[in-house]
């Protein structure tokens, strides 16, 4: 009788195991939360991007890094993303600088915050991103890396939630080559 429980248990603990072990192996180590495409360096723009164009842009672009983020802040910005305010603005096509592709959310942004986003395919709308969602890529993409201090302070997010303790922003960006005018960022959840 004992040794009948001993297979018994000895089963049960081999089961059990194989079923944590096919769940461990199954959650992706590095699941993959969207892309960030943006302009380095200075934020004004002497040329207007519309949403097409930046689209098309980071389309014709690869992926220059892959960035792992904290999945708290992953779940802030796809629930920032879900809850994007009407916007009055009827034509967004001045300042955009940045497209992000994250979730089932594909938007651009300007520096005011100021978003054209795919509503239903084919269709275009126009909203406000919240600036707690706004700041979050910005910081978490290394955009505020890209640009001068002096263009720093006149972001709406660094105003309204400081400046990031771990900026590495200790000197002023140089000039940028070509290559480098452009960053698009792959978001990988930690």
């Amino acid at each position: 009788m004992k040794s009948k429980n001993n297979i018994i248990f000895l089963i049960v603990s081999v089961f059990l195991l194989s079923c944590v072990l096919f769940i461990v192996h199954t959650i992706p180590e590095n699941e993959v939360l969207g892309t960030v495409y943006f302009f380095n360096g200075k934020t004004e723009r002497y040329v207007t991007v519309d949403f097409n164009h930046i689209k098309q842009l980071n389309d014709c672009t690869d992926v220059t890094d892959t960035i792992a983020i904290e999945r708290i802040i992953a779940d802030e910005i796809t629930t920032g993303l879900s809850h994007l305010s009407p916007s009055s603005v009827k034509h967004l096509n001045q300042s955009i600088f940045m497209y992000i592709y994250i979730g089932d959310k594909e938007l651009a942004i300007n520096e005011n915050n100021e978003c054209i986003f795919v509503w239903k395919p084919g269709i275009l709308k126009t909203a406000t991103l919240d600036n707690r969602t706004s700041y979050l890529i910005k910081w978490k993409t290394g955009y505020y890396n890209k640009i001068s201090k002096e263009d720093l302070k006149y972001d709406i997010g660094i105003q309204q939630f400081g400046i990031p303790d771990d900026l590495n922003n200790h000197k002023e960006p140089a000039s940028f080559g070509p290559e480098e005018e452009v960053s698009k960022l792959m978001l990988v959840i930690k």
